[in-house]
């Protein structure tokens, strides 16, 4: 198998390490201070990018051989090196105070390379893969070299499933997008180490052209769930799950959790399953059943609603499993009941809307095994269960039930995501869950503002001080009304801003934080990271106040949907559609990567979800500390073959971090990425 972009792989497998975690920075050095941790971390390998650059479209020359790698969790940040080796000869060692990238001016696209840590032995450097350049893609810019605007991408081709007949009514439903209204195709993705070689591996869910927003009602095709080996040949499809016709097609419905839960260096995967739903290896979900009436179910009988009940028509609320799947071959290991039904009403409406609203997550809730985290009903009533998998039995750990109103309830609080980390400074997760928290215990209610749902939500340390700080923005006129955008203590409640000072007059439905100006926090220490969302029209600081305008792009998308860590600055880039910008919070002008008039686009990638603009996954898989943005290509052609384009950076940068995969709120908040309305990966230090 050729690897053109990814290293070698390592045999070691997870193991509970103690990983240094930065935290928040020091105001004299401006480097990260550590916490330890005992959580059960990914062992990966060094994830080697390497990059032959071109002439641009300008015919500007930057010949040589780009390198980027991963500085991994239990290496020190301030003194690691790292040998780099050219054609399996020494070439030179990296210093402590450089980035983990190096160019060689005088590489070839012939030459291989390998990076390991510095002084390993020879036995080490030569188990290392060699690692050949990829070709390198360049922006359309007059004023820039391809050296600051480069970036390069890999193709990994992908298997469109054949057109499905629908069990409800026998039309048809396809796998492609053929107008704005039937979107299909190659939809959310996560990665995770699935056979245990210290590569990410990639988990794809397809949706067919008829899915549904749970307010509507009606048949639809089959939701499938593939995986792939991120390899540019054609030999990198693992295996398919067929959810089946008893799974309603939709972003609320498949919530698919990629994680390695038993700690044996592979990761598995879990998400809500039906009777009919075939594993990776051809067996129905249900013989792995925990009770004799799932492995005595009919898997070829309809549990949908066929329309006689208003609301129900396609769905099937009741009979619902929760299943763990092998990372490796896609086989069920264990079947479960969901969350149970009840009745319609007790989900405060009569339509089967409210009740067919589904989360996950992943959380260490005891601060060192990460437990799975299943969810049902954010509108009203909320019901959140959290699973442990032993490798052998998924047993239930608790379920918390929000039935009623009020301080001590998430009820009615919850939004179209969630976010998950430490808010209490005990060690263990706790679960944000929109406008209010739950204790890692599933009992307590913590910081519940009672200003209900809302359709975008960002946590990390935003001020530095070492504490989780939520930015989120309302729905619910009791939100909008009072705080259209809300900055807050997710484990207090406690607001930054006043009641009243930032309001909208409707439903606030976008909004993002982050340190987007990075010379702009250096000379703001009090006001380092920046919020705006679509009702308001300023860029707000901390404290609340009016900065500049808010990011904007001429008919090109709001901005306020996504973020990137991209350039090699400190800074997060803005990212919507396929164009990556730059804001400048002195003028509150916004910029293309290069230039106003030439900037490049994401090469023919696509979004998911019709206005929402995602990604198949936005996440720091390979090389540095910055991310890689994987979109679907062809996905509007129903014959041209499907591809996922995994973009990455070829742009140096002289930060060095350990890779966001090791900081756990941020791995974990790849693993909810796909979640309902999908939302931007945070680290839980500030960067």
């Amino acid at each position: 198998m050729k690897k053109q972009l990814i290293s070698a792989v390592l045999t070691a497998s997870l193991l509970a390490t103690s990983v240094a975690v930065p935290i928040a920075a020091s105001a004299e050095a401006n480097t990260p201070t550590y916490q330890t941790t005992e959580r059960k971390m990914e062992k990966l390998n060094r994830g080697l990018v390497a990059t032959y650059r071109t002439k641009d479209s300008q015919n500007v020359d930057a010949t040589g051989v780009y390198l980027s790698w991963r500085l991994l969790g239990d290496e020190p940040l301030e003194t690691q090196e790292y040998d780099i080796y050219k054609n399996d000869e020494y070439l030179t060692t990296t210093t402590d105070a450089s980035g983990t990238n190096y160019v060689d001016e005088d590489g070839t696209a012939s030459d291989t390379y390998k990076v390991v840590k510095a002084g390993a032995s020879a036995t080490d450097v030569a188990g290392e893969t060699a690692v050949t350049p990829g070709t390198n893609h360049v922006a359309a810019s007059s004023s820039y070299s391809s050296l600051a605007n480069s970036f390069t991408y890999v193709d990994i081709p992908i298997v469109r499933p054949d057109p499905v007949e629908r069990m409800g009514d026998g039309k048809t439903s396809y796998y492609y997008t053929y107008d704005s209204d039937h979107e299909g195709g190659a939809n959310d993705g996560s990665v995770g180490d699935l056979d245990g070689d210290g590569d990410y591996e990639l988990v794809l869910k397809w949706d067919p052209t008829d899915s549904k927003d749970s307010a509507g009602a009606d048949y639809t095709g089959n939701v499938y769930i593939d995986a792939y080996e991120l390899d540019p040949d054609n030999d990198g499809y693992m295996w398919r799950i067929d959810l089946g016709q008893n799974v309603t097609a939709g972003a609320h419905y498949t919530q698919f959790m990629v994680y390695d839960f038993d700690g044996d260096g592979k990761s598995e995967i879990a998400m809500k399953t039906a009777p009919g739903t075939i594993d990776g290896t051809g067996k129905y979900v249900s013989e792995v059943g925990d009770t004799e009436e799932i492995r005595n179910v009919d898997n070829t009988a309809s549990f949908v609603g066929d329309g006689s009940v208003s609301g129900m028509k396609g769905k099937n609320p009741y009979t619902q499993y929760l299943t763990i799947f092998d990372g490796a071959t896609g086989a069920a290991l264990a079947t479960t009941e969901y969350i149970p039904y009840d009745t319609v009403s007790s989900w405060g409406d009569s339509k089967f809307n409210r009740s067919e609203r589904y989360l996950a997550g992943v959380a260490y809730l005891d601060g060192v095994t990460p437990n799975i985290i299943m969810c049902r009903g954010y509108y009203a009533a909320a019901v959140i269960r959290a699973y442990n998998w032993d490798g052998s039995t998924l047993t239930l750990q608790w379920q918390y039930v929000g039935s009623s109103s009020g301080e001590s309830s998430l009820y009615g609080q919850g939004n179209h995501n969630l976010s998950i980390g430490d808010i209490d400074g005990d060690g263990c997760d706790e679960i944000v869950y929109g406008s209010a928290a739950l204790d890692n215990d599933g009992k307590t209610v913590m910081g519940n503002t009672q200003l209900g749902h809302g359709d975008a939500m960002h946590m990390s340390d935003f001020n530095n001080d070492g504490e989780q700080e939520v930015f989120s923005v309302k729905e619910d006129s009791e939100g909008y009304n009072y705080y259209a955008q809300d900055l807050r203590n997710p484990a207090t409640g406690e607001h930054f801003w006043d009641s009243g000072v930032l309001t909208a007059d409707d439903d606030n439905g976008r909004g993002v934080m982050d340190n987007i100006d990075d010379d702009y926090a250096l000379e703001h220490s009090n006001a380092l990271a920046l919020g705006w969302s679509n009702q308001l029209d300023y860029v707000y600081d901390l404290n609340g106040d009016a900065i500049a305008a808010k990011p904007s792009s001429a008919g090109k998308g709001s901005f306020d949907n996504f973020l990137v860590y991209w350039d090699g600055d400190l800074g997060r880039e803005l990212l919507d559609a396929n164009i990556i910008q730059k804001y400048d919070a002195s003028t509150g002008y916004t910029t293309r990567f290069w230039g106003e008039s030439d900037g490049y686009t994401l090469t023919g990638g696509s979004t998911n979800n019709y206005t929402k603009r995602n990604y198949t996954l936005v996440a720091d898989i390979w090389g540095d500390w910055r991310e890689e943005i994987i979109m679907p290509i062809n996905k509007d052609s129903s014959t041209e073959q499907a591809y996922l384009r995994v973009f990455t950076s070829t742009i140096p940068t002289e930060y060095r971090l350990t890779t966001l995969m090791h900081d756990s709120q941020y791995r974990m908040s790849v693993a909810w990425q796909n979640v309902a309305y999908n939302q931007p990966t945070h680290t839980s230090y500030y960067v």
